[in-house]
């Protein structure tokens, strides 16, 4: 702001001469303001966000000073007034709605200030409605516009920090979150980490399906958090590995910690969602490190390996019978599933469930994904519903909310009008009438671009409508630079 005020304050001197005779003393006195306002600005480049009595002043005391330079100037016409729209400007893209306000109400009033000192009243009311006419709409539509960026870069900053289907934070958040405790040179106690996967969670998807295994980490990820203390960090690493950093907590905390972790795993069945109840046991490992002395990849490193140990000898605290009567349901389904190919190979026609048509043309589908990806990147919301189907549903991301009518959906990807986006397709896959396909989508706020790779998988009507869409990534998969 400092600058702005500069560069009017010294446009107006320098022009003054131009337009005024007999200027000495006032040029004088704008010359020395001028200076201040130099020096102001020099010395606000040093001041760090602490400084927040001279951040506030700032921006008024830069009105102030251009109120001043008009004035020992005698320069009230247009092309000194509207040097007042630079702090109106720099409140409604730089400060929060009430600074912006505030600043923006001071530009006005030393606008009048201006115009009623030094000109006619008739000719003070005409050039003052214009000028703070402009004045308050520029700072409206900026203050707006700064807004909507403000809103889509939390959105985007919050995708970044949560794993959509857990709940739980991101790997991103516990890098910092360690870097920052494992630098912490007051912390005697030092900092542990805790990791943990689920025993046998292939098998869990291929006996009951992925979304059985989804049940199976959100319940895992209630369970952990249920156990967390005030200052613990909960993440989800990938997969099904969990992480909880622990500030400040000696190594016999985190080892008590561990044991209770598997213990509440293993204390109860998890409940799938047709009802099946499933024993589950998980495998965790723990390290510790004194203030100052690892940096995240060590302490993760010993984690690893000691979690590594504890699976090659078997679950970390096994319950009896749990894993006997897992793999027994494992066994009982994975026999029905073999003996549906055995049946299903011998056939000589195709099988196909019963109402079930030929469905849309392949090519069809291939345009319709194309079209997708171009619009969910430039076109508008409206675009994008319009290649759904009535009764459509959208789960974005999966285990997110499904959305199951138009209003819903027109309302999920109107997120996306006015951003400055861009995508391309990377492959497809398509089978019958449902495809799955990975996109690129990048997403420029600002100085930051914010890049996503999501894969979609689509049910498609007879006319190539799209009749469901699921799509697979977390924050995890969110690329900040």
């Amino acid at each position: 702001m400092s600058t702005l005020c500069g560069v009017a304050a010294a446009v107006t001197v320098a022009t003054a001469p131009l337009q005024h005779q007999h200027l000495r003393t006032g040029l004088v006195l704008a010359g020395g303001l001028i200076l201040i306002v130099v020096v102001f600005s020099l010395l606000s480049r040093r001041l760090d966000a602490s400084h927040e009595l001279g951040w506030a002043l700032g921006p008024f005391l830069a009105v102030a000073a251009l109120v001043a330079i008009d004035l020992l100037t005698h320069d009230a016409a247009l092309t000194a007034q509207v040097f007042l729209l630079f702090p109106a400007l720099y409140g409604a893209s730089q400060l929060a709605p009430i600074g912006a306000t505030l600043l923006t109400g001071a530009s006005v009033i030393g606008e009048l200030v201006v115009v009623l000192v030094q000109l006619p009243l008739r000719e003070a009311v005409v050039d003052g409605s214009y000028v703070i006419a402009a004045l308050v709409t520029s700072a409206v539509l900026l203050g707006a516009a700064s807004q909507r960026h403000a809103r889509t870069v939390a959105q985007l900053e919050r995708l970044a920090a949560v794993d959509s289907l857990t709940g739980l934070a991101t790997r991103r958040v516990l890098e910092k979150a360690a870097a920052a405790a494992l630098s912490d040179a007051d912390g005697d106690a030092g900092t542990s980490l805790i990791l943990m996967d689920v025993d046998d969670f292939k098998s869990i998807n291929d006996t009951h399906g992925h979304a059985a295994g989804d049940d199976v980490l959100v319940q895992l990820a209630g369970r952990v958090l249920a156990l967390s203390r005030s200052g613990d960090i909960v993440c989800r690493i990938g997969g099904d590995e969990i992480a909880m950093l622990l500030p400040g907590r000696a190594e016999a905390s985190a080892t008590d910690r561990a044991q209770r972790i598997a213990a509440a795993v293993e204390h109860e069945p998890f409940q799938l969602a047709d009802g099946t109840e499933l024993a589950v046991s998980v495998s965790v490992g723990r390290a510790h490190a004194p203030a100052g002395s690892a940096d995240l990849r060590s302490l993760y490193a010993s984690a690893d390996a000691d979690l590594y140990a504890t699976k090659h000898g078997g679950p970390a605290r096994p319950g009896p019978g749990s894993t006997r009567r897992t793999r027994r349901r494992h066994a009982s389904r994975r026999g029905g599933v073999l003996e549906q190919v055995l049946v299903l190979g011998c056939s000589r026609t195709p099988i196909r469930p019963p109402g079930v048509t030929m469905g849309a043309r392949r090519e069809t589908i291939l345009e319709t994904i194309q079209q997708y990806v171009d619009l969910v990147a430039t076109g508008s919301s409206a675009d994008v519903v319009a290649l759904y189907a009535d009764g459509a549903t959208v789960e974005d991301p999966v285990g997110s909310e499904v959305r199951t009518t138009r209003e819903q959906i027109a309302e999920f990807y109107g997120a996306l009008d006015g951003l400055e986006q861009s995508a391309r397709l990377l492959h497809t896959r398509i089978a019958g009438n449902e495809a799955a396909f990975a996109f690129e989508l990048v997403t420029k706020a600002g100085e930051q671009t914010y890049t996503l790779a999501p894969i979609d998988v689509m049910t498609f009507d007879d006319d190539g409508r799209i009749l469901s869409m699921r799509a697979f990534w977390s924050g995890e998969d969110m690329l900040v630079s």
